[in-house]
């Protein structure tokens, strides 16, 4: 009887050994997998700091993904933090990010800001404009006087933007205006996912912006997913020829480009009779430099009396010409006779 008295006493201080021997391996299998104080069932088994009070990391997510280019933010709960500070760190990097509100790196994207809600501490970490290499795991740590690192690990992921097909940026208006009139050009651009944030101007590599005392004005608005941007020279110059070129604020900064015309319609064009000498210059009395006068339409019947009278004249100059000339014909024959018959009776 006694026998199986001890052996029974026996076997439950086994038991007992056994069961302490397996709860202190899973806690110590958990601190060193999970970086985190000791937890049971989910429950997080605080430590015990000044006073008696424990610090306790509160579930927040711990994998955080997000694209290149987008601003992260990283997040890290406690409870009973009392005067201790937070230190962010990042896995392979010796020195700390930060220690309390203070940024040990000259990163100038990183951030760091606390809060205090009653015995709760919510401290963040900031990335803003991620890339790939700020992928990896991060740490809230918070450390005691007793040389204990209290750690809650954050796992980051970035990924490559998805590269999206570029939307033409579409450019109309007046490409031939008279001076002094008003010229409107428009630009449709139109986004993926969204409309893009805004539509730039150039003329001769120069930004073009609302000038009302110059009379550029640009407006825009959004239709859909569309962005329209007019701008409108309400009186335009010759300077004002040349090419102009609209461009979307879209990642891709599609652009486009149009060529506008300025007609100076105030000039007058002098038609020339076909073989008429080249006019240099034009006066103000519709007569040219080369001396070459154009007659106003009131005396067009003058014109054509004094040509007639010409023509009369020259008609009676050439029939006496040739009259003259046929009695010198005459003579000379004559001369030729008398001067063959005598040297014939010789």
């Amino acid at each position: 009887m006694w026998l199986t008295v001890n052996r029974d006493r026996d076997m439950d201080v086994s038991s007992i050994g056994l069961t302490a021997a397996r709860l202190c391996c899973y806690f110590t299998l958990m601190t060193l997998v999970t970086g985190q104080p000791w937890a049971v069932d989910g429950r997080k088994v605080p430590y015990k700091g000044e006073g008696g009070h424990g610090i306790e990391f509160l579930v927040t997510t711990n994998n955080v993904t997000a694209e290149v280019d987008e601003d992260v933010e990283l997040i890290c709960a406690l409870r009973n933090l009392g005067p201790k500070v937070v230190i962010w760190k990042k896995e392979g990097i010796l020195q700390p990010l930060t220690v309390g509100t203070f940024v040990f790196t000259d990163d100038e994207r990183l951030s760091t800001a606390c809060e205090l809600k009653g015995q709760d501490t919510t401290c963040s970490l900031k990335i803003n404009r991620v890339s790939v290499d700020d992928a990896g795991i991060y740490f809230c740590e918070v450390s005691t006087n007793l040389d204990v690192h209290l750690k809650y690990q954050i796992q980051l992921n970035v990924k490559e933007r998805p590269l999206l097909p570029t939307k033409p940026v579409v450019l109309s208006g007046t490409e031939y205006v008279e001076k002094g009139s008003r010229m409107r050009l428009i630009c449709n651009a139109t986004g993926t996912e969204e409309p893009p944030t805004g539509i730039e101007w150039f003329k001769k590599g120069k930004r073009l912006q609302t000038n009302m005392k110059k009379g550029i004005e640009i407006k825009q608005y959004v239709y859909m997913k569309t962005l329209i941007s007019i701008l409108a020279i309400h009186q335009t110059d010759m300077e004002d020829a040349g090419d102009y070129i609209c461009r979307s604020s879209h990642s891709s900064k599609a652009v486009n480009k149009i060529s506008v015309h300025v007609l100076d319609v105030s000039t007058t064009n002098v038609k020339r009779e076909p073989g008429a000498q080249p006019c240099d210059q034009t006066n103000a009395d519709g007569t040219c430099s080369t001396g070459i006068h154009l007659q106003p339409p009131n005396n067009l019947g003058t014109s054509s009396r004094v040509d007639s009278t010409l023509t009369r004249t020259d008609n009676v100059k050439s029939g006496k010409m040739a009259s003259t000339r046929l009695s010198y014909a005459l003579y000379l024959c004559t001369l030729l006779l008398v001067s063959f018959h005598l040297n014939s009776r010789l």
